[in-house]
This record gives structure tokens, sequence and C-alpha cells, in this order.
């Protein structure tokens, strides 16, 4: 029998309302790597290494972001970053004792151990041409200690009449380590911006402790996002890179997932059976559906990142149970009540092979695909 559009957008919902967490395909985020080294090299200080950044290289553009261990136990800076290699880093929940810390933050008691660090280079493989000012930028701090997010947003490069020049290590692909050239006003830094490629800095969530992000607390359990992202004149979002705080007890955020209509299946031959059992139910011998119903990756969604770019999922059809329940929960868009009436699908983690683009004539927009049951 034939399906109807109805029972294809019921199932579509259904499959993105599911409780797991998705993350993106590897062909979406190309760009994405982590535990990478930054062109030309760290530029900004003395004694600081290369390595363990995440990094987003797309349109001749490098973005890169890490974190770092600013403090240890004696108050001093180390090339320590605790990377997970999956783009998150982990930091102990503890507080500083003064005299350590910032001088202008005593007592430092909304001062992290940890600082994050992030690199631009705006022509990584030296073939574009493209200078520092012939973009803008984002950078986003989340100050929301849970999974959610809470961000401070500016442009980090820009000249503004509030900020009219920053004090980045600006360079190009040949500066060396610790090389790079600080501005002392609005009019060295225009120029720097007009002649140079690589802009970099080391920063404390201390330096943005103003209303309404003051008082946080280095001490408390928590996740944290950051992002970097770069735009043309058009506005249109070149490159971006994303990576996660972990502080003390702080858990990757749960990643959101985008699930499309799959068209032209291969089928499963010999049919699959299996047995299920959920908060709900155990049933056995359940039939799945030979085609795949949906296939789902990882989505970015409001710059929040992306924990895990290898987990995707492939959804089956299987035969349905009715199972009348109400459910009351509670996600970032509110709080609501669900009644469930009947199981859809089953959801498989799946290892992605390959990707090839088919064109725009490469699939059918018809329903016509035959069900298995």
């Amino acid at each position: 029998m034939k399906r109807s559009r109805n029972l294809k957008s019921a199932m579509l919902f259904l499959a993105m309302t599911i409780a797991f967490a998705i993350s993106s395909a590897n062909a979406a985020f190309a760009g994405v790597e982590f535990d990478q080294n930054v062109t030309p090299d760290v530029i900004f200080g003395a004694g600081n290494d290369n390595g363990a950044f995440t990094t987003d290289r797309r349109n001749g553009i490098e973005l890169a972001i890490r974190a770092k261990l600013r403090f240890n136990a004696s108050g001093l800076p180390e090339n320590t970053f605790n990377s997970n290699g999956n783009g998150t880093y982990s930091f102990p929940a503890v507080g500083l004792v003064a005299p350590f810390g910032f001088g202008f933050a005593q007592p430092p008691t909304t001062t992290p151990i940890w600082n994050f660090e992030w690199s631009v280079n705006t022509d990584q493989d030296g073939t574009t041409g493209v200078k520092l000012d012939d973009l803008t930028y984002e950078l986003g701090l989340d100050f929301d200690p849970s999974t959610g997010t809470d961000f401070l947003k500016f442009d980090n490069i820009t000249p503004s009449v509030a900020v009219p020049f920053y004090d980045h290590a600006i360079g190009d692909n040949s500066t060396p380590n610790g090389g790079g050239t600080e501005a002392v006003d609005n009019t060295t830094y225009v120029a720097l911006l007009a002649g140079n490629n690589v802009a970099q800095n080391s920063w404390s969530y201390e330096f943005f402790n103003d209303a309404p992000f003051d008082g946080f607390d280095p001490t408390e359990n928590g996740t944290y996002a950051i992002y970097l992202l770069a735009k043309n004149s058009d506005g249109d979002v070149l490159a971006r890179v994303n990576i996660q705080v972990l502080v003390g007890n702080g858990q990757p955020a749960p990643d959101h997932v985008q699930c499309y209509d799959v068209k032209r299946a291969t089928k499963l031959y010999p049919r699959p059976k299996v047995s299920l059992n959920d908060q709900f139910a155990y049933r056995d011998n359940v039939r799945v559906n030979k085609r795949a119903e949906l296939y789902c990756t990882p989505v970015d969604k409001n710059s929040e990142g992306i924990s895990n770019l290898d987990n995707t999922w492939t959804c089956y059809k299987v035969k349905s149970s009715r199972q009348k329940q109400e459910v009351v929960i509670d996600n970032q868009f509110g709080e609501q009540t669900l009644r469930l009436k009947k199981s859809e699908m089953l959801c498989v983690p799946s290892k992605q092979l390959s990707t090839r683009p088919l064109g725009n004539n490469g699939g059918d927009d018809d329903d016509d695909d035959e069900d298995d049951d």
C-alpha cells in the first residue's frame, strides 16, 4: 500500500522528538578537526605551544579555539590543554586564592583557572589574499553553566567606537612563534588589520565579567560553549568553530538532530526481527521494515556546538504497538505534555561510510515508496 503524506509527516515528527542525542554527519562538517596546530604558529606571548586546537578550515579560512590551564597550583600558566579529542576540554571546578589570578581582579573569586585561546587566519593557504579587515566576525561566550546556553556575542576583531582597538597578536603566515605585533592605538590597529591575515589572543571569562554576565562562578560544575565565526560582506558564514569547556562534573551538551527523509533505500535481507524493551513495554519478534525511513545527522543549533561528529542514526519503521501514555517533558522550548499513541520507528546507530551529491534530479519528491508491512 502507499504511504500517505500525513503518515509520513507524523513519522518525521516522531523521529525528530526521539530522546537521544545525535551529532552531525562528517560531510556537513568536513572542515572541523580536533587537536590541530594553527597556521603559522601561536604568535601571542612567549612560550606558548602550538596544538590542541579545534579548527574549521573552509573557504581558505582557518578558525581555531582551544582551552588552556592559565593558573596552576603555583598561579602560573602551563601548556596544559586537557583536550578530550572531540572539541571538549575538561578542567576542575576550583577557585583561585589571592594573590593568584589577574592583578585587576582581586580577590579572584570570579576568575577561572582556564583561559580560552582563539586564532583567525583569513588566508590559511596563502592563495586568496584575504586580509583581516575584509571579513567580520562573531565570538560567542556561553555563561550558562547548564547544558543550555546564554551567549555574550560580539565582533572580536573589527574596531568600534566602544572598542577602537584590541591587544591581539597580529601577523601573517610567516610570523614565528610569539612574534605577533600588538597595536597601541586605533590607527596602528586599523593598519595591521588591512595588511595581515592572522589575529590571535588568549582570554579569560574574567575579562567579560560585566552585567548581565557578572558573577561568573568558576567553582560551579558547568558546561560552557564557545564559538567563533567569520562572515563576508554579504553576511554569509564562511567558517565557524565551536568548543565546550567542561568544568568539574559538567557534561557535554546533548547534540541536536536533523533527520532526512530517505528515498530509494536498499532493502535489508533477510528482514530483521528484534526484541524491544523500553520503559513502557517489552515486545519480542518485532518486524523491522526492510527500507530505511530517515537518516539523522547532527546539527549545530544556534552555535551550541556538536560533541560527537561520528554519531549518526538510521531509522526504520517497525510493526506498531499501541501504548497509551502521558509524558511530561521539559526542554529548551519549554514544558510540554505529550500523549503517546503507538510506537512507529526503531533508530539504529550507524557509521557513515561515504557521501556523494546527486544533483537536482538525484531523488524523487513523491511518496510512492512501498510499505513492507
